[in-house]
């Protein structure tokens, strides 16, 4: 009896205490530093224009992801110009909750995600932590960069949202605001599933 009870104690020490590591895992770095606009009245002043972008590659005519397929993700400077140059990023994949009628998917199927593809050269690139493939981040202390290059294998079926939050050399933190219009969100992009 004694063996049992403490074999559950060590089983509910490991749950407690090695869990939430095993959790945090995909959890985005925490940034210190001002909330920056990445566009200033999008649509409203003609001659204002972003800082950053995200583009994605290989999406089909109706910008629908290919299935399985991997797809060329690109954060960039919108301005090359500008004094302000990025330090780091992130990108995380988060799933769609409402899934539109036109959409090719089975609701049924659980489709995932997707992943971003683990990169070659780890010094000053994008790195994926352990054991998590839904995000993927560069933090770079010293050396500024104008774009960072991911590859991302989109899912068999499904809806994702792709978020890029970006660490510029100013001490300022760029995302999305969700209250705009989805046309002025360039750092954040929901993609559904296409033909093929």
């Amino acid at each position: 009896m004694k063996v049992v009870l403490l074999v559950g104690l060590y089983l509910l020490a490991q749950i407690m205490f090695l869990t939430p590591e095993a959790q945090g895992q995909c959890d985005p770095p925490l940034w210190n530093g001002k909330l920056g606009n990445n566009w200033n009245l999008p649509g409203i002043l003609p001659n204002s224009k972003p800082k950053f972008n995200l583009t994605i590659k290989k999406l089909d005519t109706n910008y629908r992801y290919r299935p399985g397929r991997r797809h060329s993700v690109k954060v960039q400077m919108a301005n090359f110009n500008s004094t302000e140059r990025m330090l780091g990023f992130f990108l995380t994949l988060e799933p769609i909750s409402d899934q539109p009628k036109n959409c090719m998917c089975s609701f049924n199927v659980s489709c995932g995600l997707g992943r971003f593809n683990r990169p070659r050269r780890t010094k000053l690139g994008p790195k994926l932590p352990e054991n998590c493939d839904q995000l993927i981040f560069a933090d770079n202390h010293k050396r500024t960069k104008v774009s960072f290059s991911v590859v991302w294998i989109a899912p068999t079926c499904g809806g994702v949202t792709m978020r890029a939050t970006i660490r510029s050399n100013k001490r300022k933190i760029y995302s999305d605001d969700d209250d705009i219009e989805p046309q002025y969100q360039l750092l954040t992009k929901v993609l559904y599933a296409g033909s093929g």
